[in-house]
């Protein structure tokens, strides 16, 4: 009991999981109307000759290979419904395209789903793109190698759910490998701050040509609900019907049932981006990361509207930064929390069912507004030092320091590893105080890196990010964002063995995911994602002409 109680790096040991052919191990205790307590008999003969423990059964699923029938219902037939009408709008589109006369007016919006075009725009590369945009070329690298570093931390999922060797998987807590596992998940603070540095940098380049003001807030907020939503949309839809027709399996109730029935009740939550703030919200639950990036956008858009006098931004960017440090530092003295996301294989186990840190501060947008705020800061300070053509000396001195920044900001990373360590739990003010400093700490030192690269300090890192090879994978993204976590969960429900914990098969099982959610990724991104954009777009387009004519009448 003593080494259960370790629990971040330990099961509970008094606690197990028993996976058992019930009609052929338990034939003298079959009970159909009874069968916890028949099950209970039948284990406890075997635990009680072979190791002299009795049990208890507190919870059981039963499946068999059999049970594949499944009812038709009116919301599979509407699923089926939209995804028939989106193959047919491509198909039209296409053929369109191809058929289509020049010197004839074009259906615009039909066109908007040639598959042809679309596969040009996320397969070509503009050499002669404007000289704004190229010094942002490197966040495709960052941005892909994110979130390969992301799917490498929920690969962990299928072995600490159902490992072998579980006591293998106890004492990889203290390689390397694990290492990087147990204290990575503070680098999902970088996609916060490009966010955040995105926003204000066009923000600026818009407000060139254009004004911005109070009305431009729930335009820019439709946008982007319209940019981000279909792809998510059809996701969550299948998973709420037609996902269920891929079971049974000996996990499937604690995998994809729970996917299925939880997207069922609670899509809705999804689609309005506040999913994040439901306790235990299991629809897709890494798009987490999408409500809380979706509320920061709204909180950065208003920050945009405010902060066209630039006499107000260091103060009110000032304020907020301190604000959103003070809400992570009172919310982690209230409730008593950890001071990271402690990824502990119990809660692992069972993707932070009760986990409270994860719940109530790791997830949620309020306790991501310092990454944010710095990238808005970022972004502000690079369109400024852009547009005065700032030239940074590159001194060899300079550029020691910037490539002392990489070690430093994985040694503030890995800062979070004292915190899995055999001993007492820190006192609540170590606790609140980490908690609070070391997102923006982290976000600063990758700042200084994004600035870096930016004004090419140095070639080597600025290189690599800025490949071409970057640019497809990262348009493909967010579509791998949002369906790897799904194959995952298919790929443990569907599983009749368990897994055996190593690094050579979590990686191996990295680079498979990754590679079938690039695979899932090119059909949404080319069937959804861009068509939905580009009617948008030309929505948009239209109706900015029609009142552009209405002004000149």
């Amino acid at each position: 009991m003593e080494y259960s109680e370790h629990t971040c790096t330990h099961y509970n040991h008094s606690q197990l999981n028993h996976g058992i052919c019930y009609t052929q191990r338990c034939q003298n205790y079959i009970d159909h109307t009874k069968m916890k307590t028949s099950i209970e008999k039948c284990l406890n003969d075997t635990f009680m000759k072979e190791y002299g423990l009795s049990t208890q059964v507190t919870r059981f699923n039963c499946h068999s290979l059999s049970d594949t029938k499944r009812e038709l219902d009116k919301s599979d037939i509407a699923v089926a419904i939209l995804l028939l009408t989106i193959v047919l709008l491509n198909v039209a589109g296409t053929i369109y395209d191809y058929n289509r006369k020049e010197n004839i007016k074009e259906k615009k919006y039909l066109l908007c789903f040639s598959i042809a075009r679309n596969w040009k725009k996320l397969t070509s590369y503009d050499s002669n793109a404007e000289s704004q945009i190229e010094y942002l070329k490197g966040l495709n690298g960052i941005r892909c190698i994110i979130l390969v570093g992301v799917i490498m931390v929920h690969v962990t999922w299928p072995n600490m759910r159902a490992g072998e060797n579980l006591h293998v998987l106890e004492l990889s807590f203290y390689n390397v490998r694990q290492n990087i596992m147990m204290t990575g998940s503070l680098g999902i603070q970088i996609n916060f701050l490009i966010s955040g540095f995105l926003l204000a940098h066009n923000t600026e380049m818009y407000m060139e040509n254009n004004s911005i003001n109070w009305y431009s807030i729930p335009k820019s907020i439709i946008s982007r609900f319209f940019r981000i939503t279909p792809v998510y949309a059809v996701v969550i839809a299948v998973s709420a019907t037609w996902i269920k027709y891929l079971g049974p399996g000996p996990l499937w109730q604690d995998t994809g049932n729970v996917l299925y029935s939880h997207c069922r009740s609670g899509w809705w939550r999804n689609l309005l981006y506040i999913n994040n703030y439901k306790y235990n919200s299991q629809c897709l639950l890494h798009c987490w990361y999408l409500g809380a990036d979706m509320q920061l956008y709204c909180l950065g858009i208003i920050l945009c509207v405010i902060l066209k006098k630039k006499s107000l931004r260091k103060p009110v960017l000032a304020g907020v930064l301190l604000l959103g440090i003070a809400a992570i530092a009172i919310h982690t003295y209230v409730r008593d929390l950890d001071p990271i996301l402690i990824l502990s294989p119990g809660e692992v186990k069972t993707l932070f069912w009760t986990a409270p840190t994860f719940n109530e501060t790791y997830k949620m947008g309020h306790a991501n507004i310092p990454s944010f705020i710095i990238g808005m800061m970022l972004g502000y300070y690079v369109y400024e030092k852009q547009k005065t053509g700032l030239q940074v000396p590159k001194s060899r001195g300079l550029r020691y320091i910037y490539w002392a920044l990489v070690p430093l900001a994985m040694a503030v990373m890995f800062s979070g590893e004292l915190f899995y360590r055999d001993a007492p739990r820190d006192p609540l003010s170590v606790r609140v105080a980490y908690a609070a400093l070391i997102k923006p700490i982290f976000s600063s030192l990758i700042a200084m890196l994004l600035l870096g690269m930016i004004f090419k300090i140095e070639n080597v890192f600025r290189r690599v990010l800025e490949w071409d090879m970057w640019i497809i994978p990262s348009r493909l993204s967010y579509s791998v964002y949002i369906n790897h976590m799904v194959l995952i969960r298919l790929y443990i429900g569907l599983s009749h063995s368990l897994f055996s914990v190593s690094d050579t098969n979590m990686n191996l099982l990295t680079v498979c995911v990754t590679l079938f959610s690039l695979i899932v990724a090119v059909p949404l991104c080319l069937l959804i994602e861009i068509p939905f954009l580009q009617v948008f777009k030309c929505y948009v387009i239209g109706n900015n002409k029609k009142k552009e004519i209405e002004k000149s009448l």
